[in-house]
Formats: structure tokens, C-alpha cells, sequence
């Protein structure tokens, strides 16, 4: 039940896939990487054909390995309904979602228990879309 205007976000296990796909990073977008990733930061780039894209560096071990492991970035939604509050266990995603998804790894509780802060980089400044677990007074001190 994802709205179509909430695109995925493209987990990432190093900088190298961002830069795979977008060419150059913006020197703030590459302080905010190196500052805040792994952690809950998604920094929206456009692609080489100008397409929004987000990006995330899970700090989440089991997430992080999964990815690494893979060799690839990989395509994930947060683990909630739309709209709902974000599930901090697995079992709270079985919990909101059971039946609606095929498998569960338990990577442990998380961290931090609110969600990442979405960082618009496509503008002619950075635009905090969701203030999450960094403020957007971190973000401007960047």
C-alpha cells in the first residue's frame, strides 16, 4: 500500500554505488555521507537521466552485510505501512504486516526507533523532506 509518490529508497553497502549511478555527488551530499552513513540518512540525488533517487547506508549489521554480500544496492521500503509508526522488532513488522510479506530477519531491535531524516539534494539547497533521527539543525550545520 505504498503511495506511488513515496518512491523506495536504494540501499547501499558503500559510496562507490552512488556514484555508479548518479556521476558526480554534490560536496554537501558527500559531507552529509560522510558525516552521517552508515546511519538513518536518505539523501535524494538525481540520476543520470535526472530522475529523483534516494540513498541509505543501513547501520543495521544485518541489513549492511546483506547488502555488502549482495554486491549490489538493493530496493526496500521501510518495514510500516504508509503513514504508520515504524516498527522498532521483528516482531512488531510481523505484527503490522503478517501475511503481507514472505519473510522476516531478525537483525535485533533497532538502534534508534524513529525514522531516518530524508535529505532533498536536487535543489539549489539541501531541503529536509522528513525530519527524523537528525534534526535539521544537524543538517544545517553541515
Amino acid at each position: 500500500n505504498r503511495p506511488k509518490k513515496k518512491p523506495l529508497t536504494i540501499h547501499i553497502a558503500d559510496t562507490a554505488a552512488v556514484k555508479k549511478m548518479v556521476g558526480g555527488i554534490p560536496p554537501m551530499a558527500g559531507r552529509l555521507m560522510d558525516r552521517y552513513w552508515p546511519g538513518p540518512l536518505t539523501i535524494i540525488l538525481k540520476d543520470r537521466r535526472g530522475k529523483k533517487i534516494g540513498f541509505r547506508m543501513p547501520d543495521n549489521k544485518v541489513a549492511f552485510l546483506l547488502i555488502k554480500k549482495a554486491g549490489i544496492p538493493v530496493v526496500a521500503p521501510s518495514a510500516n505501512i504508509s503513514g504508520n509508526k515504524p516498527p522498532t522488532s521483528a516482531k512488531e513488522v510481523l505484527r503490522a504486516l503478517n501475511g503481507k510479506i514472505d519473510i522476516i530477519i531478525d537483525g535485533g531491535k533497532t538502534k534508534i526507533g524513529i525514522e531516518s531524516t530524508v535529505v532533498d539534494m536536487t535543489g539549489q539547497r539541501p531541503r529536509v523532506l522528513r525530519e527524523g533521527a537528525i534534526s535539521k539543525a544537524e543538517i544545517g550545520r553541515i
